[in-house]
């Protein structure tokens, strides 16, 4: 087999794993039609691009490459934070699903959605296609003259309607369409206050993608060589991979470009690039013209993302500090105002019957609950502390809103949260963020139990708590790809402070 068709089967091979879920060796070479052998050699090299890893009983899955790949496909077209801003304010000002789409190879491309408040559409999201000539999206391509928005009423899925507005940049050339859908009885008694948000957004987003952008800013970034398996990784896929990452942090790049950037002599990366193209990871955006990461990768990420399991990848490592240490570990999530456990293990010396798993906290109490708060931004700390504004629990820990957030920048400045008999006398806890690929708190990790324990040196001269939690964290952060910055313990961005007055939080 040539090195051009091992490309194509490393193509063939992250497909399966969309499609079928984690899989073994032998699962995939079945499904590829080539020897175990060349399917071992080809996961060798898709290792090393973080494309792939081991999900554990010997089968691989999708990989957090996948994510960065992805956010360079949606940064081809449009400034993907400005995107979720305006699909964010849209969504507040109406309730329903928002989304941004462009046109695409058989249809419209879905870039982005915010979901909304009553049912989340999954023909919606980023990597989907659209038809090209049904649904109010569609139509929005080619309004006649007069006509600012679309309707549609089921004409993609019975019950649905919605409603869009093309987006142009200041030369009136149609770039995308920004939209909002939902079930037919909502959607429609405001579908001209729904077009009417929409067109502001679509204005903010045309300006936006009218403006000269520099290059190099993507997501993307090189892999650090990963340690070789017993199967050596087929050169020209690694290669392929530089090139790739090579694209997407330029975001549109020619050919001659690549040669540049690569080292490689033109006539390879021409072959690279016509079988990328061939396989979707690539698009050329004329004949003859630039090249982008294509919306294959887009969809591919989706799966990817979709297929995170976060208590399935704590489970050993809450087993690893549990054992380590003997103390209860948890795992939570944010629920509202609230922080609910969904991963435990029992302590042997001493068990905390407060956060049972299912049982939940509000966030201003404890370590795992905190640590979910702490991180996020000043607003949504605003946003808690309306939300839960004459609550006793708040008003019995916090009196006003300077010390609660006093409380939350200290936590975000150490990086971990340690509770000390605030929740129950003798017991201690701490407890660390978990991020997502974007760097949004998406869990919490704690260890409780007796305070000497949690809070004191190892006895054995091993890791402490606070670093066994710490590294946990930063573990599962990896798991759904968060990159940590090097300069910052905690992994997330610094507030914008700004003088509050101590206002009592039942004001």
């Amino acid at each position: 087999m040539s090195s051009i068709q091992l490309l194509t089967k490393a193509g063939q091979v992250v497909d399966e794993l969309a499609r079928s879920g984690p899989s073994t060796p032998a699962e995939l070479a079945k499904a590829v039609a080539e020897p175990r052998p060349t399917v071992y050699r080809i996961g060798s090299a898709l290792e090393e691009l973080e494309l792939v890893r081991a999900a554990g009983a010997g089968r691989l899955e999708l990989a957090v490459g996948l994510l960065r790949w992805g956010d360079a496909a949606i940064e081809a077209f449009v400034d993907r934070r400005e995107m979720h801003a305006q699909l964010h304010w849209v969504r507040e000002h109406v309730g329903m699903t928002a989304y941004f789409c462009v046109p695409g190879e058989g249809g419209l491309l879905c870039l982005g959605q915010v979901a909304g408040a009553v049912v989340d559409m999954l023909d919606l999201g980023p990597g989907r296609i659209l038809p090209p000539d049904a649904g109010a999206a569609a139509h929005a391509l080619t309004l006649p003259t007069g006509r600012e928005w679309s309707v549609d009423d089921g004409e993609v899925t019975q019950g649905i309607a919605s409603v869009a507005v093309p987006v142009r940049r200041d030369d009136g050339d149609v770039v995308g369409v920004i939209a909002v859908a939902g079930l037919r009885a909502s959607v429609l008694p405001q579908a001209e206050s729904a077009a009417q948000s929409l067109t502001v957004a679509a204005r903010a987003l045309g300006e936006s993608m009218s403006r000269p952008r520099s290059t190099g800013q993507a997501a993307a970034r090189r892999p650090e060589p990963a340690a070789r398996t017993s199967a050596p990784a087929p050169a020209l896929i690694l290669k392929a991979g530089a090139l790739m990452n090579a694209l997407a942090e330029e975001r549109i790049a020619t050919s001659a470009r690549l040669t540049e950037l690569t080292d490689e002599p033109v006539s390879s990366v021409y072959r690279m690039l016509a079988t990328l193209t061939e396989i979707g990871w690539v698009e050329q955006i004329s004949p003859r013209g630039a090249y982008r990461v294509g919306g294959r990768l887009l969809t591919l990420a989706a799966d990817a993302t979709r297929r995170l399991d976060i208590r399935r990848a704590a489970q050993p490592i809450l087993e690893r500090i549990h054992a380590a240490t003997g103390e209860t570990t948890f795992l939570c999530v944010r629920h509202g105002t609230r922080a609910v456990c969904i991963e435990r293990i029992d302590g042997v010396r001493v068990n905390s019957r407060v956060l049972r798993l299912g049982r939940s906290l509000p966030l201003h109490i404890g370590a795992a609950p905190r640590a979910l708060l702490a991180f996020e931004d000043r607003e949504h700390w605003e946003e808690y502390a309306s939300m839960v504004a004459g609550s006793e629990d708040l008003l019995r820990d916090v009196g006003s809103r300077s010390e609660l957030y006093t409380q939350l920048e200290e936590i975000r400045a150490a990086g971990l949260v340690i509770s000390d008999n605030n929740v129950t006398p003798g017991i201690a806890a701490i407890g660390a963020p978990i991020f997502d690929h974007y760097g949004r708190v998406a869990a919490s990790l704690s260890v409780s139990g007796l305070r000497d324990g949690v809070l004191g040196e190892s006895e054995d001269g091993g890791p402490t708590v606070r670093e066994l939690v710490r590294q946990g964290a930063r573990d599962l952060s990896s798991y759904l790809g968060w990159d940590e910055p090097q300069n910052s313990a905690a992994g997330a961005g610094a507030l914008h402070r700004h003088h509050e007055p101590d206002d009592i939080l039942t004001r």
